[in-house]
């Protein structure tokens, strides 16, 4: 009797450390799987994080050379006033000199 007891408890003893040992592999692999999507999720984080900067940079450039371009335009219309305003006065000092002289 005292040798089935201890076969069992031998037997017993071996099949909870192969469990033990299964879960242990079983917990890494899921750790393993867990990192490697860890992993791929950073990495498209990344990859979308870098698609937004450029998306952003080119609008930034875009919006950049708008301005430029509209900044360029208000200059042109305002020495178009200034010319226009300049002339007008020198007509107007002409004319005001015509007048004295008569």
């Amino acid at each position: 009797m005292e040798e089935v007891r201890e076969g069992g408890e031998k037997e017993m003893e071996e099949v909870r450390e192969g469990d033990e040992k299964e879960m242990e592999e079983v917990r890494e692999g899921d750790e393993k799987e867990m990192e490697e999507m860890r992993d791929g999720n950073d990495k498209e984080m990344e990859e979308v994080r870098d698609s937004n900067e450029k998306k952003m940079d080119e609008v930034r450039d875009g919006n950049e050379k708008d301005m430029e371009e509209v900044r360029e335009g208000n200059e042109k219309e305002m020495e178009e006033v200034r010319e226009g305003d300049e002339k007008e006065m020198e007509e107007v000092r002409e004319g005001d000199e015509e007048r004295w002289k008569r």
